[in-house]
């Protein structure tokens, strides 16, 4: 799409809004504490843990793997941020506006995108000062590393906008929260899953989670590390393989979903979510 096109530039605009929100507010002390009290709770969780494989230690391992899940962050902030602009009217606006829901789509995925890259690289940095074992062995690493981090976004980014479309109550936003953290740590990223049943390591082989994690060891840890994976070694084409098709599935459904909802944005509900606010304090 060209930068010249009107939706392109709406949707940079936005990004750009966004973006300076992120990092020249008081917002960004948030954008710092995250990558801190992730590496703090994995340096307390991991500190008795042992690993199936030489070469690396857990802290290490748990960190990358998480890193490599970090695209799923992205789509959680995109839910939140359509529940927060549902209240707003901001998604409200979009039916009125030409070309309105698919700028705004654009508009997130960039600044969305952004603020998981730099949330990455600064647990990164973090990381490489505490764990000496993940300091990487070339410049090469770091990039396969952030390729990783970029499809695991991509795939996951749909999913958000399918669930932000789909909650529209506090209630809603707080169970999608706890089953997303619930996933996040027991789908193999920040630990090996070989440590669970083979009927449950079936399971976790058929989440996106466990294999953005797989692919992102395969891309910054030695080769020994691969046998804590549940394939023995580090298969990166059968981890992109089944990404793929989580991103095809969730492009297929996010587009319809999504606009969809859109269309169900009206002044009723938005004056009537505003009310409850106002008696309850939530929607």
């Amino acid at each position: 799409m060209s930068t010249h096109s009107p939706t392109a530039r709406a949707a940079l605009l936005q990004a750009r809004a966004e973006l300076r929100i992120s990092f020249l507010t008081p917002a960004f002390l948030a954008q710092l504490i995250g990558p801190v009290l992730l590496v703090g709770i994995l340096c307390f969780v991991m500190r008795d843990s042992t690993l199936p494989a030489g070469g690396i230690g857990p802290g290490a391992f748990a960190l990358v793997g998480a890193l490599g899940a970090f695209g799923s962050l992205g789509a959680f902030e995109l839910l939140s941020e359509m529940y927060t602009e549902r209240t707003d009217g901001t998604l409200l606006r979009l039916r009125m506006v030409p070309g309105g829901t698919r700028s705004w789509m654009l508009g997130k995925t960039v600044s969305c995108g952004v603020v998981t890259l730099f949330a990455v690289l600064l647990s990164l940095v973090g990381g490489a000062l505490v764990f000496p074992d993940l300091v990487p062995e070339s410049p090469l690493r770091v990039l396969g590393l952030l390729a990783a981090v970029v499809v695991a976004y991509l795939v996951f980014l749909p999913f958000g906008a399918i669930l932000g479309t789909l909650l529209r109550t506090a209630w809603g936003l707080m169970l999608a929260m706890l089953g997303f953290y619930a996933f996040f740590g027991a789908s193999g990223t920040v630990f090996s899953p070989l440590v669970y049943p083979e009927p449950v390591q079936w399971l976790v082989a058929v989440t996106p989670f466990y294999w953005s994690a797989h692919v992102a060891r395969w891309a910054l840890l030695p080769a020994d590390a691969g046998a804590a994976e549940l394939t023995g070694t580090f298969q990166p084409l059968l981890g992109l393989g089944v990404l793929l098709v989580w991103a095809v599935v969730g492009y297929l459904i996010a587009p319809r979903v999504l606009l969809r909802g859109i269309r169900r944005e009206t002044v009723g509900a938005l004056t009537a979510s505003r009310e409850r606010i106002a008696q309850k304090g939530y929607v």
